[in-house]
């Protein structure tokens, strides 16, 4: 055996090496194809990532950029009613020092012609506190279907003050004049052209029965 082992040394060797460098081959091939892999999977789960952030700056965060301007909206207009200011509404007025609101039958914020409001309403020259309003979209025959906590995608807002559902505009205003036949036709009565419009003011409030059917309409006016 011995003898055989240094007749054949230098042969065993290459042997040896080659098997060694075929492991080596084979060991980098598969670390090669294992990281291929691991890119491609890196690479998809990228792409989805992508997808749904897109999805979320598309869908998500205009409705969290729309809530928060309504919640600023609400905090302003709640603090303007802390100041000393001058009410105006259906012609009268309720002074208590300087600075001038005018309401024109309704308490309303308006920016960029999305017309917000807070939990205070002015009746008659008087603030009303503590009023729980709910939204509303489009009629369909004089009757609205139900409902809504929040503003988004209405173009109404309706509270209860006396015993009576009183419903009057609340919404976005270029949206509402775009679609003014849709949204008002059997829900308002309209005053001043339509032609030319950039603007909707409230006259006064309609009035709606228990299943939000519309009993007195609501009367807007176009500016």
């Amino acid at each position: 055996m011995e003898e055989l082992l240094k007749d054949n040394y230098l042969l065993i060797i290459i042997c040896l090496s080659v098997i060694s460098v075929l492991l080596f081959v084979v060991v980098l091939v598969d670390q090669l194809y294992i990281k291929k892999e691991m890119s491609d999977e890196i690479k998809e789960l990228k792409s989805e990532l992508q997808k749904w952030n897109n999805w979320y700056n598309k869908n998500v965060r205009p409705y969290q950029k729309q809530q928060g301007g309504v919640q600023r909206q609400v905090v302003q207009q709640h603090n303007s009613y802390q100041q000393p200011a001058n009410h105006t509404t259906h012609g009268s007025s309720h002074s208590a020092g300087n600075g001038n609101i005018t309401t024109n039958g309704t308490n309303a914020s308006q920016n960029n012609k999305e017309v917000v409001f807070s939990g205070t309403h002015v009746e008659d020259g008087r603030p009303t506190n503590s009023l729980t309003y709910n939204y509303l979209q489009e009629a369909n025959g004089g009757k609205f279907l139900r409902l809504m906590s929040l503003p988004d995608k209405c173009f109404f807002r309706t509270w209860e003050e006396g015993g009576v559902r009183k419903y009057e505009f609340c919404g976005n205003v270029a949206k509402a004049l775009a679609n003014i036949n849709a949204i008002f036709d059997d829900v308002c009565e309209i005053e001043g052209k339509r032609s030319g419009a950039t603007d909707i003011e409230n006259v006064s409030a309609g009035t709606l029965d228990s299943e939000l059917r519309i009993t007195s309409k609501a009367k807007i006016r176009l500016k």
